[in-house]
């Protein structure tokens, strides 16, 4: 053995206590040479060199004890242990020992192959810095092939009846050409070996051995121990870390830690993939504390890592029979490109009747929404109408009032028409379709519709729709709340009238004539909501602080009214005159419905005390009293009514002809209006203003206007606005 600079070839090798090195290994000296020694690591006991072999030409790997440790028996035995052990397992994954032998100059060693390469740690570790050349040189499927190869080395070994017993990823080397070996035998026993007589004697690296080793529920280590550290070397590939706990505890924290089978969570290192559930659910299997769970051979791990790549079932993987058919189909892609084409095959014919089917849908639903647009402007058109009819601005000559009642009715015939197009044409579509137009648009149009119907008394069109569509008619009902009510309303015949506009917590006293003359007694206060039935109802309201007045509702079956009253007291000599319906004669057409603003007037003509107390600039004009009324020159009824409206805080003006046919129709008691507003005498002329905002004369008798001649003095019954 030729020398080197190291120190360990210079010590001799002495005998021992029990006798010769030589003689207790039982291993022959001998005197090969080898040189060119260049050191290539060195352990705690051991220490390995390159050198040249020059029998047979060819580099090799020299191992060895360290001076130290070259006359302890039991390390000298362990050591040869470890060449036998490694040269008895002959597979491609373990490194092939050459020569075991003797050396009086540096003890035991033996000759192996020598191999280049680095550790499955240095690959990890860099794979753990983003080293763009290992990620791509060490894709997940090359390291499953490295821990492929590692499972068949130690399976080789299993075959031989022998252990690793240290399992660790600086084991594994992996050579410059792909080749990976399962390094570092020094530990390894055989299966049948004696359990050592102190459990605290099992050698081994702790982040890497069983839990039930150091438990001590298991004396000795068996195949299942080498199968867990298997375990856990494919949980550093797939996690790139050293090991599943945490290296830098205390030994006793990392014993417990280990023991209780709690390491650490499979996280993926790369965080722009997820780590495949079967692989994680393999290691888990290999890693569990239950050794019943455990995987029971290296070929039943290895087996599931195959089915993994082959695309096949994982046995420590399979949920449900769906995953073993996604399994399936990508071993045998036949198998899906035929389903597909039955697929196709079967959606390209339901597709053909489908689009019929769509077309014909798409047909019937546009019709149905051109007819609802169509609806809604015939009902717009109706509306419109019954608002100029019943506004007070609009004319009230025959023939205009004829010809707006005339195209009123018309639009509502035209709405009623076209409605029901659009619910024909609508109800043979499907299912869905009808159900949706029904629940978005047919409520709408179709409450619009008798809402004009109620305003306009339009022909009965509830009892046809509910017959002819009661299913499209239920589906609006059960989607539109406000429909349900008004459809309640209209069947029994009946409205509803809202009181607003009082602000006082003190309620209103009201008796309520009914059509058919019954009264009801009743007290509400703002926002009171009363039900009503249909025809005309007449009110006698007493208010806190207010003489009693009255006010006549025209209730249409659903309609929903709302009745303001006064915000304030009337005062002194004033009466109030309800928002409520009024009828005015139109020659040749009979009644017909107008509703005005609420407001308070005059009970009765001014008396000349009255204006002089109100307007002081007015004393000492000619004041002309006619049976105790005063008749006013124009200028001192408007300089009345700026005055009265800075007194009383709001507009006081000139009544217009409405207001004073209104206030003035005939009541039940003599002399007095409906409204309680004193008759005046025929003979008395009062001030009115025209629509066009001229000054003019109104004549009791006959209830008409007549031009104002300048000069000419009249009666004022003011008008206050309300709000």
């Amino acid at each position: 053995m030729i020398t080197a600079e190291n120190p360990d070839f210079t010590v001799p090798v002495a005998s021992t206590g029990d006798g010769d090195i030589r003689e207790i290994t039982n291993v022959p000296a001998d005197d090969a040479a080898f040189k060119d020694l260049k050191l290539l690591g060195m352990g705690g006991m051991g220490i390995v060199y390159e050198a040249e072999d020059p029998a047979l030409e060819r580099k090799v790997a020299l191992k060895m004890l360290r001076s130290p440790y070259r006359n302890d028996g039991d390390l000298v035995k362990k050591f040869i242990n470890e060449a036998r052990i490694t040269a008895k397992i002959d597979h491609p994954n373990i490194i092939a020992v050459h020569h075991l032998g003797m050396n009086k100059d540096c003890g035991a060693y033996f000759s192996m192959r020598r191999i280049k390469g680095e550790t499955l740690q240095s690959i990890i570790r860099k794979l753990r810095s983003r080293d763009p050349e290992y990620i791509r040189k060490y894709p997940l499927r090359r390291l499953l092939d490295i821990f492929i190869a590692g499972c068949n080395g130690v399976d080789a070994a299993h075959l031989q009846n022998i252990l690793h017993c240290d399992l660790k990823p600086s084991n594994i080397m992996v050579g410059d050409r792909g080749e990976v070996w399962v390094l570092d035998w020094g530990v390894a026993r055989t299966a049948d070996s004696p359990a050592p007589d102190n459990p605290n004697m099992i050698e081994g690296t702790v982040a890497f051995m069983a839990p039930e080793l150091l438990r001590g529920t298991l004396a000795a280590p068996d195949k299942k121990t080498d199968i867990y550290s298997l375990g856990v070397l494919l949980y550093c590939i797939l996690t790139w870390q050293d090991a599943p706990y945490d290296l830098n505890l205390e030994h006793q924290e990392l014993v417990n830690r280990v023991a209780s089978g709690k390491y650490r969570p499979l996280n993926n290192p790369d965080k722009s993939r997820k780590l495949p559930v079967e692989l994680v659910a393999i290691c888990k299997k290999a890693m569990t504390a239950d050794r019943e769970r455990r995987y029971d051979t290296i070929p039943a791990l290895r087996a599931d890592i195959y089915h993994y790549l082959d695309n096949k079932p994982v046995g420590a993987y399979s949920p449900n029979p769906l995953y073993r058919f996604f399994k399936l189909c990508c071993r045998r892609p036949l198998i899906p490109v035929t389903a597909t084409v039955a697929l196709l095959t079967m959606a390209a014919y339901h597709a053909g009747t489908d689009f019929i089917q769509y077309a014909e849908n798409r047909s019937l639903t546009g019709q149905a929404f051109a007819h609802t647009q169509i609806a809604n402007d015939h009902i717009r058109t109706g509306m419109h109408r019954w608002q100029q009819l019943t506004s007070p601005d609009s004319s009230s000559s025959p023939l205009d009032t004829a010809l707006t009642e005339h195209e009123m009715k018309l639009s509502t015939n035209y709405a009623v028409l076209e409605t029901f197009f659009a619910f024909d044409a609508i109800s043979g579509t499907s299912e869905n379709i009808s159900y949706s137009f029904a629940a978005s648009y047919g409520k709408n149009i179709l409450k619009r519709l008798l809402r004009l119907q109620c305003i306009t008394s339009a022909p009965d069109i509830l009892e046809q729709i509910e017959k002819r569509w009661p299913q499209f008619f239920q589906i609006c009902m059960k989607n539109d709340p406000e429909l349900q009510k008004l459809v309640d309303r209209i069947k029994k015949n009946c409205g509803t009238v809202t009181f607003s506009g009082i602000n006082t917590d003190t309620p209103h006293n009201c008796t309520v004539i009914r059509p058919d003359g019954s009264s009801k007694s009743i007290s509400f206060k703002n926002n009171f909501t009363l039900e009503l039935p249909a025809g005309n109802n007449r009110f006698f309201i007493a208010a806190p602080g207010q003489k009693t007045f009255s006010a006549l509702l025209q209730i249409t079956p659903g309609m929903n009214l709302r009745f303001s009253a006064a915000d304030f007291p009337p005062p002194p000599g004033f009466i109030l005159i309800p928002d409520d319906h009024w009828f005015i004669t139109v020659p040749g057409l009979g009644q017909r419905l107008k509703r005005l603003s609420k407001y308070m007037i005059s009970a009765a003509e001014l008396t000349g005390g009255e204006v002089m107390n109100t307007a002081p600039e007015c004393q000492g004009h000619a004041v002309i009293s006619l049976r105790g009324k005063a008749l006013l020159p124009l200028a001192d009824a408007e300089l009345f009514c700026r005055a009265a409206s800075k007194k009383y805080g709001s507009t006081v003006r000139f009544p217009n002809e409405l207001e004073l046919q209104k206030s003035l129709s005939a009541g039940e008691l003599p002399g007095k209006s409906f409204y309680g507003a004193e008759l005046p005498s025929a003979d008395i002329p009062l001030f009115v203003k025209t629509l066009n905002g001229k000054t003019a004369l109104f004549n009791a008798q006959t209830m008409k206007i007549e031009p104002f001649t300048p000069g000419r003095a009249a009666a004022l019954r003011p008008v206050i606005e309300l709000k």
